[in-house]
């Protein structure tokens, strides 16, 4: 479990998460063990502004970006 997480979700409030994001105890119990999904990000962050508190990025599971296979290849082909 990430005590960060944990210690942000405390003071945001838990019951005030579970109705802005629309999920369950279960799902914040998750995330502090996984990660907090990306998509819950603006809402946590508002939240936490809020608390004049700033929600670190690095508590988020953000996707990256898959590198490309074929870097001669054009993004845009002007012949199209």
């Amino acid at each position: 479990m990430n005590k960060r997480i944990k210690q942000t979700f405390d003071v945001v409030g838990r019951t005030t998460l579970k109705s802005k994001l629309g999920v369950s105890d279960k799902a914040l119990f998750a995330a502090c063990a996984r990660g907090i999904p990306a998509s819950w990000f603006d809402v946590l962050d508002e939240l936490a502004k809020e608390k004049g508190l700033r929600v670190p990025r690095s508590l988020f599971n953000w996707k990256r970006a898959q590198p490309t296979t074929d870097q001669r290849k054009p993004f845009y082909d002007p012949s199209d």
